[in-house]
């Protein structure tokens, strides 16, 4: 196993299922509409803006999938109305975990692609996307790691032109690395061939780094190490999850990394910035007043023409237990993070995993929480500078009603407002499914 992107309904490549929220543990294609100053905000307007989601859509794994494919979408992009592409993993019958890709075309979801991995790729790849961005309708690229014939872990990029995809190539990735791994996490675009993407790797210390890589003029290059807080553990052990770009060289990544000097695996929320197609020093996000000294991240952001971005996430509260995480950033600063209070009643340890934004001054949050023993998924609206009620979502009819499992892990929306988000459930017979749920 290489990592665990998110603390909340984790998924674990090596073996292929996805963990409830009981299993916590801290090991992005936002929107590009301007993010309106803050402003009162109507709580039913909220609430309705959140319910607009449709029911869930079953997605269907490629046919060698696996009976129990134990698969979950983790990345999506909306180019137009009714027109995304989402990416994800899925274990097939030969046992072997599979990246995956799938695409909608005028509001029809098409059944998954297995995705063409580089040729040093091991028979078992424990491979997955992580993150997908489009420039238009059947135009993308999708980002994510797979295991080599070698042994180690590897970022790759994968990109579809005119609807049809393209074998994945390797990520390039910092001079300074070793060969014991490497990932992509997230990727955004500011236009066609010009994309930047965000992940880790291992450095030639073994030590866990945080990297950016660019596409310009469609020639992906050697990716960059991201540096870290100057109170950063000698292995900061970073993990960038998110990023998005108010335009080409100006741009947001988040995360987290452990600021514990004994390397007690501290890891906390941190922000980086590029300014000019120059990466600043990151920065460790002030946390609520009621945070525990540790495990806090933000996973995803949506950054505006304007260059204000809005980020999302989770923190440990000094009572462990666990609540949503927003933060703000303009113009190279970061406001204090604040806790979500918005959450559906009787939920506990509320998770934010994605974000993305339909208009201006519209914005959803996705993730899940848990109430009692069942883990759900979970819509929060930001609305006029504010978040709203949060809603779950209508799961397929063959949803296990019994002890239900779901989670979002990533929501986008067209400049259109049309938006998707997409994350699993676990159907009748327990098996975790692939789904995707709309707002017209």
């Amino acid at each position: 196993m290489r990592h665990v992107r998110t603390w909340a309904c984790a998924r674990r490549a090596s073996l292929g299922v996805l963990l409830p929220i009981a299993t916590l543990s801290l090991i992005t294609a936002a929107g590009g509409a301007e993010l309106a100053a803050p402003a009162a905000a109507s709580a039913a307007t909220a609430r309705a803006a959140s319910q607009s989601f449709g029911r869930a859509t079953e997605i269907s794994l490629p046919a060698d999938a696996a009976a129990e494919p134990g698969s979950g979408l983790y990345g999506v992009a909306c180019a137009a109305r009714g027109d995304c592409t989402a990416g994800g993993a899925y274990r097939d019958t030969s046992g072997d975990n599979q990246a995956v890709v799938v695409t909608q075309t005028r509001g029809k979801w098409a059944r998954a692609v297995k995705v063409g991995l580089p040729s040093n790729a091991a028979e078992q790849p424990y491979a997955e996307v992580n993150g997908v961005a489009c420039t238009s309708a059947g135009n993308c690229v999708a980002v994510g790691y797979y295991y080599t014939v070698a042994g180690f872990d590897q970022g790759f990029i994968v990109t579809q032109v005119h609807g049809k995809w393209a074998q994945a190539v390797q990520a390039r990735s910092p001079a300074n690395a070793s060969a014991a791994g490497a990932g992509l996490q997230d990727v955004t675009c500011t236009g066609a061939g010009s994309c930047e993407a965000v992940g880790d790797y291992t450095d030639g210390r073994g030590h866990d780094q945080g990297m950016a890589v660019t596409e310009n003029r469609g020639h992906w290059g050697q990716a960059r190490e991201l540096v870290m807080p100057s109170n950063a553990a000698a292995n900061p052990g970073v993990f960038l999850t998110g990023i998005s770009c108010s335009k080409a060289g100006n741009c947001v990544a988040v995360g987290s990394y452990d600021n514990d000097a004994t390397n007690a695996f501290f890891y906390v929320a941190v922000g980086v910035v590029e300014s000019g197609g120059t990466w600043r020093r990151a920065t460790q996000l002030k946390l609520p007043r009621n945070a525990a000294a540790h495990d806090s991240t933000l996973d995803s952001v949506a950054c505006s023409t304007a260059g204000h971005c809005l980020g999302a996430g989770s923190y440990d509260l000094a009572h462990s237990a666990y609540e949503a995480l927003a933060d703000t950033e303009s113009n190279g600063s970061w406001s204090r993070s604040a806790a979500v209070a918005a959450k559906p009643r009787h939920a506990t340890n509320t998770v934010l995993d994605g974000i993305g934004c339909a208009t201006a001054r519209l914005c959803f949050g996705v993730g899940g929480y848990q109430s009692s023993s069942d883990y759900l998924a979970l819509l929060l609206t930001w609305s006029n500078g504010r978040w709203g009620h949060a809603a779950g979502v209508g799961l397929p009819a063959n949803a296990d009603t019994s002890h239900p499992q779901s989670f979002f892990y990533q929501v986008s929306c067209a400049s259109d407002g049309y938006c998707a988000a997409v994350g699993y459930y676990y159907d009748k017979a327990a098996v975790t499914v692939p789904m995707a749920a709309t707002r017209p």
